[in-house]
């Protein structure tokens, strides 16, 4: 009989992640069809403008990125949002506090 290994239990379900910056929470796409997307986007080291504005369209979608442009956020923190973003998709390390650590703490 062939091994088996049941990790229901370990999977979320499509279930997004999010991000709070003061009193809005904005939902991350992290299904993999969106990530394989950005990851191709990004992936010939050339990241402008376009590739920036692609990545925060397909991360936070129409209503995440409504909630993001209220904030009238400076570029290097809008940068800090979208890095954060990808952090959380793609499981490396940082925080929801952008501080380092497991992204899958709460």
């Amino acid at each position: 009989m062939a091994k088996m290994m049941d990790i229901t239990d370990k999977l979320t379900f499509g279930e997004n992640p999010r991000l709070r910056i003061k009193d809005e929470e904005l939902e991350v796409h992290a299904d993999t069809a969106t990530v394989l997307k950005i990851m191709e986007l990004l992936g010939n080291g050339d990241t402008g403008p376009q590739e920036v504005i692609r990545c925060a369209d397909l991360l936070l979608g129409e209503e995440s990125r409504a909630k993001l442009e209220t904030l009238n956020l400076p570029f290097t923190d809008y940068m800090m949002v979208i890095n954060q973003a990808m952090t959380l998709v793609t499981g490396t390390d940082g925080d929801e506090e952008g501080t380092g650590g497991d992204p899958t703490t709460t």
